[in-house]
């Protein structure tokens, strides 16, 4: 097999690199809580999810950059396996980046008050595929619905938490 070669990292916190990447999609749901609690919420869940066993062994076969995690998962240049912390406006904005062998990539999670008690949680997600190995990567993912899929449950969990919090 083939070495694929890594796409360079570039730490770019302060950027937005969402806005230079092709957008993927977005997803949001609503959440019985205030924004404070959905902000905690999203960003414990995400944190747990991406320091899981599962997910790290993926990190690493596909290579992802950053590799581990470091810092306050809601502080601007904090790491998870796979991702930059670039952006931390709590309670309403935490932006995410990262790249492995096949994408460069970026998460944002915008949480939007409807009233006192009550937001909305949205994911934005966008990427780029380089190359051949990229678009088969693309195809994979994003063509399978995979993706939706994975955000859709990561949003009903931060639900469930932000929730439970408010109890």
């Amino acid at each position: 097999m083939s070495e694929l070669p890594l796409i360079p990292f570039h730490h770019t916190v302060g950027m937005d690199v969402a806005a230079t990447l092709p957008r993927i999609d977005e997803h949001e749901i609503s959440v019985d809580a205030r924004t404070p609690l959905a902000w905690a919420a999203a960003v414990a869940v995400f944190r747990r999810l991406s320091t899981r066993r599962a997910w790290r062994a993926y990190a690493q076969a596909v290579r992802c950059q950053p590799r581990r995690a470091s810092g306050a998962a809601d502080t601007v240049g904090a790491t998870l396996p796979g991702f930059l912390v670039v952006r931390s406006e709590a309670p309403t904005e935490w932006a995410l980046e990262g790249e492995h062998l096949f994408s460069r990539y970026a998460l944002t999670f915008r949480i939007v008050p409807v009233d006192a008690e009550h937001c909305r949680v949205i994911a934005c997600s966008s990427a780029e595929f380089p190359g051949p190995h990229g678009m088969a990567y693309r195809a994979l993912v994003i063509g399978s619905r995979g993706h939706a899929i994975g955000l859709r449950r990561l949003l009903r969990s931060i639900k469930s938490e932000a929730e439970r919090r408010r109890d």
